[in-house]
């Protein structure tokens, strides 16, 4: 009797904890805007996208894609025009290292991630796609288990040919559903 006891507080103890690490899955959207660094060429300009979500023991993992487009900056004193900003679409994966979706509260998060970015400017004929890579700051409100909004600014870097690089700064708002 009293093995078999043993055995079945065992099981589900063991059955409580696989589904404690079980993944959470969610998917979500976010906007916000894109912040050219050190590029007289470009002003500030909309950014949005959507994520997958996937809560794993130690780190979140997000698969995402996003749409920039830069703004047309300001001519400087002598010039009359300059070209259209360019549009920045990206195909990536981000970590985010604290955060705890599906649980409700306020949770603090670091984020840093690598993606495919493709920089296109159809005024100048700049096309050019390069892997690139991402660091921020977020945070995460839990508003239910199943609905998470967050708030991050992410400094991202695209490496350009010639040894150069497009810099930009984003800052988002996003929702989330957790599956």
């Amino acid at each position: 009797m009293w093995r078999r006891t043993v055995v079945l507080l065992t099981l589900l103890l063991a059955a409580a904890a696989l589904s404690a690490q079980t993944p959470k899955i969610g998917l979500g959207g976010f906007g916000g805007l894109s912040i050219p660094v050190v590029q007289d060429d470009q002003a500030s300009g909309t950014e949005f996208g959507i994520r997958a979500r996937v809560k794993l023991p130690i780190v979140t993992v997000e698969p995402n894609v996003s749409f920039a487009k830069w703004g047309k900056a300001d001519p400087p004193e002598g010039i009359t025009d300059m070209p259209d900003g360019s549009k920045v679409t990206s195909f990536g994966i981000d970590a985010l290292l604290g955060g705890a979706p599906g649980v409700p509260g306020f949770k603090p998060f670091f984020v840093i991630g690598g993606a495919s970015y493709k920089v296109k400017n159809d005024d100048t004929g700049y096309d050019e796609s390069k892997l690139g890579f991402s660091a921020g700051l977020g945070v995460m409100l839990g508003l239910a288990a199943k609905l998470d909004l967050d708030v991050r600014g992410k400094a991202v870097v695209i490496p350009t040919d010639g040894g150069g690089s497009k810099k930009a700064v984003s800052v988002t708002a996003g929702v989330a559903v957790n599956l």
